[in-house]
């Protein structure tokens, strides 16, 4: 898709990886088992750093897609991620 990827292996990897590479787009789990999805997008935005934040869970609850967006998430999509739904909301965002 014509970017580059790094990954972390939980949230507090995320946030150190976040930090050192500063990306344009986050795909973040919202259920991990140091904290969740909604930490790390709170540590995110308290770093200042205007990524593009999205959640990419099998809770898909409305409760859950409000408190996303109330948090300023960009989006909430569902598991399993495809090429060609991970394709449409970037096209959805700018990116």
């Amino acid at each position: 898709m014509g970017c580059d990827v790094v990954t972390a292996d939980n949230g507090q990897d995320g946030i150190a990886v976040f930090e050192q590479y500063k990306p344009d787009i986050v795909l973040c789990d919202l259920m991990m088992p140091d904290m969740d999805g909604f930490e790390v997008l709170d540590a995110i935005k308290k770093r200042g750093w205007p990524a593009v934040f999205i959640f990419c869970t099998a809770d898909i609850q409305e409760e859950t897609y409000k408190k996303a967006k109330e948090m300023g998430a960009h989006d909430l999509i569902e598991k399993p991620l495809t090429e060609e739904i991970l394709q449409e909301v970037l096209k959805r965002h700018g990116t």
